[in-house]
């Protein structure tokens, strides 16, 4: 048979040119309209334009809470402040990737503590043991994320905060003996140590962590200036950290309870663009309507102009009018 606009017909018996022209046009499986009125794609365009409408929007908000609320440390790291100061506020970003397990990047905690602890069953990604002991460096990353919190109490680095490095090398310093000390004997006879077990349980794991630094932080009020001296002549660490009680941070059982909160830094795209949905749906519900201040014979005259209106508000640009009602039904069917 002949071609028919460049399709060549099936080769079937009985069938007519007509017939072909119908077959291939029918099952032309790289036809757009064809294909794209199969169910599966008509839920990803819906998608795409959903996708496409809050995407800017989404970014926009992602980068303000970026520039309000994540901070580098010169040579001690990242500190991002959570969406609420909860273990699971904490927790999400690190999930997310926002707060990364990256001990190179951190060479005044996370280094320290590493290099202290020699235990390549927790650190070394090639040990047969790494992939199960994730939740505990989980635990370790958000207390350590929380801690450099403390110092900073205006939540962002400033000229004069390097003060406070001392500090963080010895906590540094001391998990990463309590680490070492739970593998060798002497260690689990006659020292204070940290549990693996307890480090990889979700939540619990960073309170373990958080009391046992509380068991070797000293009180500066009683005796401070006799003690350091003493303490500085044998050479032993100050531990003057000044870290709040437990109960004031998030690994108080009241924090550890608490659920995850929205937060945009550890949103996907879809995620952050369905919350920006949400939120302009809120501002809708919350916004009366106003009475209409025109009499009805002259509302017609106004419709050119809210339409107008309308169209820059769903997405400040021009929207294909053939397009606009598809996409307004796959909003709702996602919504």
């Amino acid at each position: 048979m002949a071609d028919d606009d460049g399709w060549r017909s099936l080769e079937r018996p009985g069938l007519t040119e007509p017939e072909s022209r119908s077959y291939a046009a029918t099952y032309d499986p790289n036809r757009e309209a064809q294909w794209t009125n199969l169910p599966e794609m008509r839920d990803q365009v819906a998608v795409d334009q959903y996708l496409a409408r809050y995407a800017q929007e989404a970014r926009d908000l992602r980068e303000e809470e970026q520039n309000a609320r994540v901070h580098v440390w010169p040579d001690v790291g990242k500190f991002i402040i959570p969406a609420e100061n909860t273990f699971a506020g904490h927790e999400q970003l690190v999930e997310s990737g926002e707060l990364k397990w990256n001990p190179s990047a951190y060479p005044y905690s996370l280094a320290i503590m590493v290099e202290r602890a020699q235990r390549p069953d927790l650190f070394d990604p090639t040990h047969k043991d790494y992939a199960k002991n994730e939740m505990a460096r989980t635990n370790l990353l958000v207390m350590w994320n929380d801690i450099k919190g403390i110092y900073m109490d205006d939540s962002e680095f400033n000229p004069g905060d390097e003060k406070f490095i001392p500090q963080l090398l010895s906590i540094a310093e001391t998990l990463g003996d309590g680490l070492r000390y739970e593998k060798t004997p002497v260690g689990r006879l006659f020292m204070p140590h940290l549990n693996t077990e307890h480090l990889n349980i979700e939540g619990e794991g960073a309170a373990h962590a958080y009391d046992f630094l509380m068991s070797h932080q000293r009180d500066p009020q009683i005796l401070a200036g006799l003690r350091r001296d003493m303490r500085r002549l044998t050479g032993l660490p100050l531990r003057e950290w000044g870290l709040p009680p437990k109960d004031q941070t998030p690994f108080s059982q009241a924090a550890l309870d608490q659920p995850r909160p929205n937060d945009v830094l550890a949103m996907s795209l879809a995620q952050a663009c369905e919350h920006c949905h949400q939120q302009q749906l809120s501002k809708k519900q919350e916004t009366p309507e106003k009475p209409a201040e025109k009499p009805l014979e002259t509302a017609a005259e106004s419709a050119p102009e809210k339409n107008t209106q309308a169209a820059d508000f769903a997405w400040r640009g021009k929207i294909d009018q053939e397009r606009s009602k598809p996409a307004e039904a796959a909003h709702v069917r996602i919504a």
